[in-house]
């Protein structure tokens, strides 16, 4: 809480390694309510929160963020502070699905 505010960071891509990495940094160092957005593809690891998996401070969404709808309904569910986006589709799989990779790696 800053200034008995809850603030609300929504991120995109927290479960591969940089964004899982920036969740548990503000989970260990911040007040903040994490809103973490993935679609748990193959690159998403299941354990790559560590304790902040299951953190009251953390809430998943799973949706592909290239989904306006989905999205505008967690825009409007969260109405989040701050957002970041670290998702990313990279290697042979981006090489299979060039155009959505653009979409979500722009």
């Amino acid at each position: 809480m800053k200034g008995g505010l809850e603030v609300k960071l929504l991120l995109m891509g927290g479960r591969e390694v940089i964004g899982s990495a920036v969740i548990r940094h503000v989970i260990r160092r911040t007040d903040h309510v994490v809103v973490n957005v993935d679609e748990m593809t193959c690159v998403a690891a299941e354990d790559a929160l560590e304790e902040a998996h299951q953190h009251p401070r953390h809430i998943l969404e799973r949706a592909d963020i290239t989904d306006a709808s989905a999205m505008r309904q967690i825009f409007e569910t969260h109405r989040p502070d701050s957002v970041m986006h670290l998702a990313a589709r990279a290697g042979g799989y981006a090489g299979q699905r060039l155009g959505t990779c653009a979409r979500v790696d722009v």
